[in-house]
């Protein structure tokens, strides 16, 4: 997952010349403002589907953060940490997973096995190995952020509830449906409650579910939560945000198993712009 550190968005100006007049101690609280302000900005580009730009971006706040504050503040590990997601976005794998790891390295000696931030950046790696196809090497990483975040948040945290998410996508792509059900489910039910029926992550656990029901050809069922996804996608990202397109694709593909050719043919004019 992409974050920042949400303390209040400082705007983006003209960083270097603010720290080049700045005295030291306050250069040193002007980075991590700066810091911050780039990273959040990264988190808008990448929820925008605007990925080479949010990857740039990405890769400035890092630079400025092993400058200005060091390769293992926590400022500097959330922009390995964002910049590895930016890259996995892109299928750039192979970077991604250098960075991740040293993102988690560098958790684990300043913060320790069990802090939420270490716990997500495990989870971050977990679904990068579930990107490259290799859900057997992700799954126990997975199950390990999960049980430690149920353990430092509780059961209905909406980090928890990602990491819920994130164990179903793994389950799904090993074939153990009924498991993978049972997960999205509850990631489902707990993101309603915790973040609202139009938020990114609850409308990405819908999708996915949605998905899972049509791979198991259970389409009256994957249907309605399909649709629900794809229309707050496009409220809440627009209608060419990946996610978006994705999810019509998916539909595209239902609407054919279902012998519904019109149907299908109008979500493929929209995927190719007409």
């Amino acid at each position: 997952m992409v974050r920042a550190w949400f303390r209040g968005v400082a705007a983006i100006g003209l960083l270097a010349a603010v720290l080049a007049v700045a005295a030291p101690c306050d250069a040193a609280v002007q980075g991590e403002d700066d810091v911050q302000a780039l990273n959040e900005r990264v988190v808008e580009l990448y929820n925008q589907g605007k990925l080479a730009e949010a990857a740039a971006l990405a890769g400035k706040a890092l630079a400025l953060a092993e400058r200005v504050l060091g390769p293992e503040n926590r400022k500097t590990l959330t922009s390995i940490d964002n910049l590895a997601a930016m890259y996995q976005a892109q299928g750039r794998f192979a970077e991604a997973e250098q960075l991740s790891r040293r993102a988690l390295a560098g958790y684990w000696r300043t913060l320790g096995p069990e802090h939420p931030d270490t716990l997500t950046s495990l989870d971050n790696l977990a679904s990068l190995y579930q990107g490259r196809g290799r859900p057997a090497d992700a799954e126990p990483l997975a199950r390990r952020a999960l049980a430690g975040y149920e353990r430092v948040l509780g059961p209905d945290h909406p980090d928890t509830l990602l990491a819920v998410h994130n164990l179903a996508s793994i389950r799904l792509a090993q074939g153990h449906y009924a498991e993978a059900e049972q997960l999205f489910r509850r990631a489902l039910n707990g993101l309603e409650l915790a973040l609202g029926k139009d938020h990114i992550n609850t409308l990405n656990t819908v999708a996915s579910l949605g998905s899972l029901y049509h791979t198991q050809g259970r389409n009256a069922e994957a249907e309605p939560l399909l649709r629900r996804a794809l229309e707050g996608y496009e409220r809440v990202l627009g209608k060419k945000h990946p996610h978006t397109l994705e999810t019509l694709r998916t539909l595209a593909a239902l609407y054919k198993a279902q012998g519904r050719q019109a149907e299908a043919a109008a979500l493929e004019r929209r995927l190719e712009g007409r």
